[in-house]
C-alpha cells in the first residue's frame, strides 16, 4: 500500500451499498482495505472495536489490447501517450512521452521546459536566449559564449572562454586564476605588468605594476620590469626601482663601492667615487686611493701639492725668459764690438802709411813702434 497509489477514499459517512468509481491510473493490483487508526475519531455508525468488510463483487473491465480506447476498443492511443498506452474510456494518456503534455500529451512543454512531464527547466544558455529543445533539452542554435555540453549546462573549462570554448585564455589574471569563460576577463584583475580587457597586454615600456600606473625609474639603466619595476641602478642609487641614494660612504651601481678611506670624512661623490672633501696626507690622486710618492711626504696635504707644482712651473719659465734676455744682449754687445774693430782697422792703416813716409830708413823699428801703440789703442777699445 506505501508504494500505491489512492483511488477512492470514504467521506465521513458510511460509503453507499452500490456504487462505481473510476481510476484513471495504470497498476497491475487493486487493493481494497479498511482501517481504524489510533486517536482518530469517527463519525457515528463507524465500529471501532471489531472491523469487517461485506464485499459482494468488484469488475475491473478494459479492452484487451493496447493502445486502443472506447466502448469497441477501436479508437488509437494518441502517439504522444507513454508507450502508446491510454484509458480505456476516454482515450486519456496514461502518461505523456518526453515534451508532451496535456490529458491525451497533445501540447507541447511550455518555453523554458523540457522533458518527462514538463517538469525539467532549460539551462538558460542557449545562443540568442532562445529557449531549449521541448524534447531533450538541447540548445538547437548552439550554445552561448561560455558554455557548453548537451543541453548547454556547463561552463567552459578552466583556461577557456568564448563560443564553443575555444577560445584559450592569456593567463594573466591576478593570483593565476582562470579568465572568465564568457568573455576571458580577469574578474580580480590582471597579475602586475599586463592590461587590456582580456590581460593580454603588456605595460608599454617606461610603465610598470598594477594597470601600469606605475612609471619607471629615471635612475634605471634600462627599462625596467613590467611587473614590479625592478631594474639595474644608474651610479650612485640603489633599491628594487632604484629610489633610494647611496648612503655617505659609499658609492657606484647599487652603492656597492665605498668610498676610499684616504678621502677627508671618508666621503665621496656618490656616482664615481671622487673625494668630496679632498684627501688625507700621503694620498693622491681624484679618489684619493694612490700613496704621494717621496717629493710630497714631508708633511705636505695633498692639497699642497698643486700650487708647488704651479710654482715650479712659474720658475722655470722665469728662468727661460733670462736665458734668452741675457743671449739677445750679448749678440748686440758681440755686434757693436766688431764693427769698433773694423773701424779701428782703417785708422791703424792710415798711421802706418803716415810713419813709412816720415821714416822709411827703419821701417821694422816704427811698424814695432806702432804695433805697440795698435795693442794699446786695442786694450783701449776693449
Amino acid at each position: 500500500m506505501d508504494s500505491g497509489v489512492l483511488c477512492y477514499k470514504d467521506g465521513p459517512g458510511l460509503p453507499p451499498l452500490d456504487f462505481f468509481t473510476n481510476c484513471l491510473l495504470q497498476g497491475r493490483y487493486v487493493i481494497f482495505y479498511n482501517e481504524r487508526l489510533d486517536k482518530e475519531t469517527y463519525p457515528p455508525g463507524y465500529e471501532t472495536s471489531m472491523v469487517f468488510t461485506e464485499l459482494c463483487e468488484v469488475i475491473v473491465t478494459g479492452c484487451s489490447r493496447p493502445e486502443v480506447f472506447g466502448d469497441n476498443c477501436y479508437n488509437p492511443c494518441s502517439d504522444n501517450c507513454q508507450n502508446r498506452r491510454c484509458f480505456v474510456n476516454n482515450g486519456t494518456c496514461l502518461g505523456c512521452t518526453a515534451g508532451w503534455t496535456g490529458s491525451v500529451c497533445n501540447k507541447k512543454c511550455p518555453s523554458g521546459f523540457y522533458g518527462l512531464e514538463c517538469t525539467t527547466a532549460c539551462p538558460g544558455h542557449c545562443k540568442n536566449d532562445e529557449s531549449c529543445n521541448y524534447i531533450n533539452g538541447t540548445c538547437d542554435s548552439g550554445c552561448k559564449d561560455g558554455w557548453t555540453g548537451v543541453t548547454c549546462a556547463e561552463e567552459c573549462p578552466s583556461g577557456f572562454y568564448g563560443l564553443g570554448c575555444t577560445t584559450a585564455c592569456p593567463g594573466h589574471c591576478k593570483n593565476d586564476e582562470s579568465c572568465n569563460h564568457i568573455n576571458g576577463t580577469c574578474d580580480s584583475g590582471c597579475k602586475d605588468g599586463w592590461t587590456g580587457v582580456t590581460c593580454a597586454e603588456a605595460c608599454e615600456s617606461g610603465r610598470y605594476g598594477t594597470d601600469c600606473s606605475q612609471i619607471c625609474s629615471t635612475n634605471c639603466i634600462d627599462v625596467c620590469n613590467r611587473a614590479n619595476g625592478s631594474c639595474s641602478c644608474k651610479p650612485g642609487w640603489k633599491g628594487l626601482t632604484c629610489s633610494k641614494k647611496c648612503a655617505d660612504g659609499t658609492f657606484g651601481s647599487n652603492c656597492l663601492n665605498d668610498c676610499s678611506n684616504g678621502c677627508v670624512n671618508v666621503t665621496c661623490h656618490k656616482i664615481d667615487g671622487r673625494c668630496s672633501f679632498g684627501c688625507k696626507k700621503s694620498f693622491v690622486g681624484p679618489s684619493c686611493v694612490k700613496q704621494a710618492s717621496s717629493q710630497v711626504s714631508d708633511g705636505r696635504s695633498c692639497n699642497e701639492v698643486p700650487f708647488i707644482v704651479g710654482l715650479m712651473i712659474s720658475s722655470l719659465i722665469n728662468a727661460l725668459l733670462i736665458v734668452a734676455l741675457v743671449a739677445t744682449i750679448k749678440k748686440h754687445f758681440e755686434h757693436t764690438k766688431e764693427k769698433r774693430s773694423l773701424q779701428y782697422a782703417t785708422i791703424s792703416r792710415s798711421s802706418l802709411r803716415v810713419q813709412s813716409a816720415t821714416n822709411e830708413s827703419h821701417p821694422y823699428q816704427e811698424l814695432e813702434v806702432a804695433g805697440n801703440t795698435y795693442n794699446n789703442l786695442t786694450l783701449n777699445a776693449s
